[in-house]
């Protein structure tokens, strides 16, 4: 069954500013190396706070299969 999920943060928009990080409630999102990255993107919940906090819009949400 396809889910929607957090898929991408595009490193290329991302600014480092941890709006994202801080606004999510599981805790899926990382910083790496001054970007955010997903780190644990089995936990979304698609709450979508991190791509509406996101002041560049470098938050991508998808259709993925399985559980995921």
């Amino acid at each position: 069954m396809k889910q929607l999920k957090i898929t991408e943060i595009d490193p290329y928009r991302c600014i480092g500013c941890t709006a994202c990080v801080q606004s999510c409630f599981n805790d899926v999102l990382r910083m790496k190396k001054g970007k955010a990255v997903i780190a644990y993107g089995e936990d979304c919940s698609q709450c979508f706070s991190c791509e509406v906090d996101c002041p560049r819009d470098a938050v991508f949400f998808g259709w993925v299969e399985g559980n995921l």
